[in-house]
């Protein structure tokens, strides 16, 4: 008897993702990540009029992280609290929520949006006023949703995946207080306002505050005519605001002062992620992640992190399916194209973790997490040395937002639609020969510290040697059914 997911065929219940990995049953079916190979097989024998019971039971621990399917479509922008996350199937948003579930937010849109610190506000579009025209505002379930207004003199929307707004809203500090975005201003009263590289531009970032309502973020001295400003990042104090121009130059905004960022730190191109007080701002370049401080001047502002390393995190491939890692080596890869790009999406609240996606459409996607005690290490790894039973077939390659500890993350598959939970307050150190269970992220740096080895000792490679101990906790089933074999024969 074999479990797998079923993909395709003419079941009544919509399929989904299996919570483990498929498997083979045996007499000794058990939950032990590392005691029960999925490969182990045990023959039943089919008699006529008997029926025989194999009791499934799915790989994987009770205790440490937990990793859960949650469904078909998008979780976009985790609360920072860590209980609720507002997403979107398709064009349509919605909050998921742990203890309430998924509640569609009607009449609405959704682009980028955001979502205040403890789940209660988002920033989404609507068209309001029904004029054909959305545009970006806030929605509570108690005031329903409330307009920012618009750019210009005459409102004008342009067109996207989510129909035409004249604005659309990507990021939000954690009282709510500021919104930022992007949006449209017909310039020249022709009825278009999409028009690229202008200045001033069509195509805007925007702020609105609660004091002050919607504004064009400035752009005073920029050396380039832009293609269009977008701001989509913003510090959880709301002093630090993100953005970019035209996908590949990265700008920022300290207390409304516009910084030209890519011309301060040549190369810096994609910034999504700081951290609460926004002294930590993660850059993404063509080579490396790069943390920026903007409290200090010079060069002293920008520290370097690295990224992931090439034949060991991801092999190399080229556009006609060449493996560099193969036929020249990993040192000659290394040297030749240095650590993977990183695309950094999200970071905690004190800026000692960071999330993001490595690798392109040729080589491949990989997770990526960045631990300052640890460095970067890649999302399958970190799974797989914890026993994440559930994440050996889909480990998550494109983590999306984080939670203001580090203890929760979403995320899900590059060009897949589908989002996992990731809950992970507890994990697991090797520490004389025995697997400890700790805190995350704070007990973890402390056991690190002190020279226990991430992971558990059961899951670590084989050149590591394993003490083994009563200590070690007792895995636990994290499901189980039964199959009546009776009816199949």
């Amino acid at each position: 008897m074999y479990i797998e997911q079923i993909y395709t065929g003419g079941y009544s219940p919509s399929p989904s993702r299996l919570v483990s990995v498929a498997e083979y049953w045996n007499v000794g079916e058990d939950s032990n990540h590392a005691a029960d190979d999925p490969c182990d097989a045990t023959p039943i024998l089919a008699e006529a009029g008997v029926a025989k019971t194999a009791d499934f039971i799915f790989n994987g621990y009770l205790k440490g992280i937990d990793y859960t399917p949650i469904g078909p479509f998008f979780l976009t922008d985790l609360a920072k609290n860590g209980a609720s996350s507002l997403g979107s199937a398709g064009t349509t948003p919605f909050i998921w929520d742990e203890k309430k579930g998924i509640s569609v937010i009607p009449d609405a849109t959704i682009t980028g949006g955001a979502m205040n610190r403890n789940g209660t506000v988002v920033a989404i579009e609507s068209d309001h006023d029904g004029n054909g025209i959305g545009g970006s505002g806030l929605w509570t379930e108690a005031h329903g949703f409330r307009p920012f207004g618009f750019l210009g003199e005459t409102e004008c929307g342009g067109s996207g995946s989510a129909g035409v707004n004249s604005s659309s809203a990507w990021a939000m500090s954690d009282d709510a207080s500021v919104v930022v975005g992007i949006g449209y201003w017909d310039r020249d009263g022709d009825g278009f306002c999409q028009r690229q590289r202008l200045n001033p531009p069509e195509i805007n970032g925007y702020v609105w505050t609660k004091k002050d309502g919607m504004q064009t973020l400035p752009i005073d001295g920029y050396s380039r005519t832009p293609a269009f400003i977008r701001a989509h990042g913003i510090s959880g104090n709301g002093r630090v605001i993100l953005g970019t121009d035209g996908n590949r130059y990265a700008l920022a905004w300290i207390d409304g002062q516009f910084v030209d960022l890519s011309s301060m730190y040549p190369g810096a191109r994609d910034v999504y992620a700081a951290s609460y007080d926004g002294t930590r701002v993660a850059i993404g370049t063509s080579s490396e992640v790069v943390l920026w401080n903007p409290t200090i001047e010079g060069d002293d502002a920008f520290s370097p992190i690295g990224g992931l390393t090439w034949c060991v995190d991801l092999d190399y491939t080229d556009f006609f399916g060449r493996n560099y890692c193969e036929l020249f080596g990993p040192e000659w890869v290394q040297q030749r194209f240095g650590p993977i790009p990183v695309l950094p999406t999200d970071m905690t609240d004190d800026g000692k973790i960071i999330i993001g996606r490595a690798g392109s459409f040729f080589t491949g996607f990989v997770g990526a997490i960045w631990m300052e005690p640890v460095g970067w290490m890649n999302l399958r790894d970190f799974y797989l040395k914890q026993g994440v039973a559930e994440a050996q077939d889909l480990p998550m390659d494109n983590p999306i937002s984080i939670s203001a500890s580090g203890s929760e993350i979403v995320g899900g598959l590059a060009g897949a639609t589908y989002t996992w939970l990731v809950n992970m307050d507890q994990v697991f150190v090797c520490w004389n020969g025995n697997s400890v269970q700790t805190g995350f992220p704070n007990g973890l740096f402390d056991m690190l510290e002190k020279g226990a080895t991430f992971g558990r000792c059961e899951h670590l490679s084989p050149e590591e040697p394993i003490a083994p101990s009563e200590d070690v906790l007792a895995p636990q089933a994290d499901a189980n059914f039964n199959v009546n074999l009776g009816s199949s024969f």
